[in-house]
């Protein structure tokens, strides 16, 4: 690696944040007016694609700018696009300005859109949480909650470095097991590899409402929960079929997916949205389907509001509530 000075026209950043942030521009700006020395920005030489790929240094670059410089010196050293980016997704996990949990997520949707770049494998095997937590800088909990929320591996489109748009593939993988008829063809399996370097089998997560409609006897007046508990009268109104916490997640993943849209076909409408917001609006969807109530709460039977903090008081339990009591609590 060796250092040099290079001018700032030529840097093509890897930008792995959510966005910038204004404020730590103008406050590196600022120190550098009174003579504050940063380290050297961080730099991949690629010759094949006659590139300096900045991976490191994005708001450092910014403020050499808004001071009118043309060069900034860089620590230089050669590689691909692929190394690049592979450096740039942990980029800050320990340093410079503290990532948010829209940065991390932006690596990680990173690093699994450009899986086949990263990774390159002739079998094309996924990362595992345990991969993507190492290559991104983000804890295993993280990471295994990305992973929980991706789509069907068969719809799922995978980037490769190239800008034609040729080079978008199925993400598909090989075998698909195809049951009989009978079976109600599951979901097919993909393959992951893990740090050990083997390859394992793992059905994807089926993105499908689990929660079924709440039995509702009306000769008996009585509405039960899956587990056949029945829900009292006080948080009824959160089991019905159709709630505004449904109606709201719908027009939220509406809004995401024609923000999405817009955004990559560069719509000049929605020229002031950043990928800040986009991602906002796609937690909100996430935090919308984890809110669904899964069952009356096992520890209270809903009447604990007020005290219970296995439902924080609500009476109802959502899955990962659910999932979070103890064995005796269980069905």
């Amino acid at each position: 690696m060796a250092t040099e000075t290079i001018n700032l026209a030529d840097l093509r950043p890897i930008q792995t944040r959510a966005a910038t942030d204004a404020a730590t521009i103008e406050e590196y700006a600022e120190a550098a007016q009174r003579g504050a020395k940063f380290p050297p920005v961080s730099v991949i030489a690629d010759a094949e694609a006659n590139t300096f790929w900045l991976w490191d240094g994005v708001h450092r670059m910014e403020a050499a700018k808004r001071l009118g410089a043309k060069r900034i010196k860089a620590n230089v050293q050669g590689g691909t696009y692929a190394d690049a980016l592979r450096l740039a997704l942990g980029a800050n996990a320990t340093h410079g300005l503290r990532r948010t949990n829209a940065d991390k997520r932006k690596a990680l949707d990173m690093a699994w859109k450009n899986r086949r770049t990263v990774w390159p494998r002739e079998d094309n095997a996924d990362p595992s949480a345990e991969i993507l937590a190492d290559v991104c800088g983000v804890s295993l909990r993280t990471a295994k909650a990305y992973v929980a929320t991706l789509q069907p591996v068969q719809n799922v489109e995978v980037e490769r470095p190239s800008t034609s748009a040729n080079d978008r593939v199925s993400a598909d993988v090989e075998p698909v097991q195809i049951a009989p008829v009978e079976t109600r063809n599951p979901l097919p399996v993909r393959r992951v590899f893990g740090k050990d370097g083997k390859v394992r089998p793992v059905a994807p997560v089926n993105t499908a409402p689990t929660r079924k409609a709440p039995a509702y006897n009306h000769a008996k007046g009585v509405m039960t929960d899956r587990f056949g508990v029945e829900i009292p009268m006080e948080i009824r109104g959160a089991f019905k079929a159709e709630t505004v916490r449904d109606e709201i997640e719908t027009h939220l993943r509406t809004a995401a997916t024609l923000l999405k849209r817009a955004m990559d076909e560069k719509d000049p409408s929605v020229a002031q949205f950043r990928q800040a917001d986009l991602i906002d609006m796609q937690n909100a969807v996430r935090t919308a389907r984890f809110t669904k109530p899964h069952c009356v709460c096992r520890l209270c039977q809903g009447n604990g509001r007020g005290s219970c903090t296995a439902c924080h008081e609500t009476g109802f339990q959502t899955q990962a509530q659910y999932e979070n009591n103890p064995k005796e609590f269980k069905a």
